[in-house]
Parts: C-alpha cells; structure tokens; sequence
C-alpha cells in the first residue's frame, strides 16, 4: 500500500493549480519542495511583469513618435 501525503502548492484564489500528492516517504523533503514551487511561481511573476513593462516603454515610445510626426 502506497500512502500519500497531500501538499497544497499555494495556489491564488482565482488560479486552478493542482495539488500535489507525495509519498508519506518523501514528506520532509515536502519544505524545500513549496520553496522550489514558490520560486518557480515568483519567476513566472516576473516574467509577465518584465513583459507588461516591455509593452508599456513600446507603448509610451510610439505615442513619442506620433506626437512627434503630428508636431
């Protein structure tokens, strides 16, 4: 028979993530796992954060032009 112990990942609550469901074995390892998660999660934060950045400073150059070529 194969316990498993579950885990919540932490997930927002408009998110749908999946939990995770870890042999009863490897529970102690379960701490550095949330980290690895929450690391993975806060990468992926930034990321769409540098993107949404990006798209502003592409935004606010354009508007530069076009004022510039209406005077």
């Amino acid at each position: 028979m194969n316990a498993t112990c579950h885990i919540e990942t932490g997930a927002e609550p408009l998110a749908v993530r999946p939990s995770l469901h870890l042999p009863c074995e490897v529970q102690p390892r379960a701490e550095a796992l949330q980290v690895a998660i929450r690391r993975v999660e806060l990468s992926a934060g930034a990321e769409e954060e540098l993107r949404e950045r990006a798209c502003v400073h592409r935004l606010a150059a354009a508007w530069r032009r076009l004022r510039a070529l209406t005077g």
